[in-house]
């Protein structure tokens, strides 16, 4: 193997070596932001009345019922959005 054609080996390796990790960076970097609007980082705080629990829930495509108990046995259903805002309520008599 001459010494021309070893310089090429090694210029090739180098050049694939630092298109790879380009690409892994830029994998990361991707995801990363893809991450940020698939699911927004925070949390959130549901206020319930002293003694009320929540006795089941239910997912849909926009967000999430709660089935509310009140301390007295009333029920009543929350639908929360993805940012944990009321949208809305329904008594159950």
């Amino acid at each position: 193997m001459s010494a021309r054609t070893l310089a090429m080996l090694k210029l090739s390796i180098l050049v694939m070596t630092v298109l790879i990790a380009a690409g892994v960076i830029a994998l990361v970097i991707g995801l990363k932001r893809k991450a940020e609007t698939l699911a927004p980082v925070g949390d959130a705080v549901l206020q319930l009345p002293a003694g009320a629990k929540i006795r089941a829930l239910s997912s849909d495509q926009d967000g999430l019922w709660l089935l509310i108990e009140d301390n007295e046995g009333q029920q009543s259903l929350r639908r929360l959005d993805e940012t944990a805002t009321t949208t809305a309520t329904i008594t159950v008599q």
